[in-house]
């Protein structure tokens, strides 16, 4: 069994060389010769007519998905702005695999951006990361262990994609049969008025402008019931507060994902941005109950969008979206109706989450290999 040792990557790898100011304007007028790597992952930005690499390396994103990292084979290609290039020194390729490299950094890396926060990594931030090499007996970096380790990691990688799909299968399971019911199915934009939010509402902007107060504003993402920021009523259009009781859909992110809002007493409402939507009813809101809503729309709104070639979910492509709402004995939206049924589906929400929590818990196990 190996012996590890803990090293800066520093000390296992020396820089690569990289132009950081090629720009697409300066490489359509080049020929197209050799690949420039940037932080497109394993993808040529562009193409150039000179090259400063002619070496495998480890690419490490600094700048977007930062820590994201791959590797390049190619025999002669240019590092562009964004990335930073890695390579085994000269004394010790031999000793080296990339493959384990990439395994054991790219999560590190990551994290190390997670914990600064600043949404870059820089390149003397990559350097220092420190991370476990595997040794033989004479004190060489073992390149056989390393091999044994990177087939544990891609093993153990394909185990985690399997339970991504897996949760996603579970997380879009519904019931689909309800039986003792009778129902009516409506368009959606019967029921609802479509409306997208303002562009302007960003979180630099509200910080930059000092817009800060206590009103909600709504955007794609999930997290946090969906709330981006907040802001000050006097910085909000009339047109771009909502108080009505409504729904709000992720136009694109998490496209498709529904909330209900301003269901409380008196709410103070919120703003929506143009990566929320929102459905203002035009019926009477005492016949209708959201949680219900919800359940019968989501898997309509998220197959919806996983059709659209671009992941997002516009009033387009939410025209032949129905709802189908329980009817009482005199043909009228039956509201008890709607809450049984959205107990019931509650209850199979209830053992999903659980299922998900579990799998998620797998996914998130990390491990340190030995040989």
């Amino acid at each position: 069994m190996s012996k590890m040792i803990k090293v800066p990557l520093s000390k296992i790898c020396d820089v690569c060389k990289a132009n950081k100011n090629l720009t697409k304007k300066k490489l359509h007028s080049m020929k197209s010769l050799y690949p420039v790597y940037t932080a497109n992952i394993g993808v040529p930005f562009e193409y150039a007519d000179f090259y400063n690499n002619d070496e495998p390396a480890l690419i490490a994103v600094n700048d977007g998905a930062a820590g994201k990292c791959y590797l390049v084979f190619d025999e002669k290609y240019v590092i562009g702005k964004h990335a930073s290039g890695f390579k085994p020194k000269k004394e010790l390729k031999k000793y080296i695999d990339l493959t384990f490299l990439k395994l054991v950094l790219e999560p590190l890396f990551i994290e190390k951006n997670k914990s600064k926060g600043l949404g870059n990594l820089p390149q003397k931030d990559m350097l220092s990361t420190e991370f476990y090499m595997p040794i033989d007996d004479n004190g060489n970096y073992d390149l056989f262990a390393q091999k044994l380790i990177a087939e544990k990691y891609i093993l153990l990688n394909s185990k985690k994609e399997a339970l991504l799909k897996q949760r996603e299968k579970i997380e879009e399971f519904t019931l689909e049969d309800i039986d003792g019911y009778k129902f009516k199915e409506i368009p959606l934009f019967d029921m609802f008025i479509p409306h997208q939010g303002n562009a302007i509402f960003t979180k630099k902007n509200i910080n930059n402008n000092h817009w800060n107060g206590k009103i909600p504003v709504i955007s794609s993402n999930t997290d946090n019931n969906g709330v981006l920021d907040y802001v000050d009523l006097k910085y909000v259009n009339e047109k771009d507060l909502y108080k009505v009781p409504c729904l709000t859909w992720s136009v694109d992110g998490y496209a498709g994902k529904l909330f209900a809002r301003n269901l409380e007493k008196n709410p103070v409402g919120f703003v929506p941005n143009n990566h929320c939507g929102v459905l203002v009813p035009k019926i009477d809101v005492s016949d209708i109950y959201f949680p219900y809503l919800i359940l019968i729309l989501q898997p309509q709104f998220f197959a919806n969008a996983k059709n659209a070639n671009n992941k997002k979910l516009g009033n387009n492509q939410m025209k032949e979206i129905k709802v189908s709402i329980p009817l009482n004995e005199d043909n009228q939206f039956d509201i008890d109706a709607q809450k049984q049924i959205a107990e019931k589906f509650k209850k199979v929400d209830e053992i999903k989450n659980d299922i998900i929590s579990k799998i998620d818990d797998m996914i998130n196990t990390t491990f340190e290999f030995g040989v």
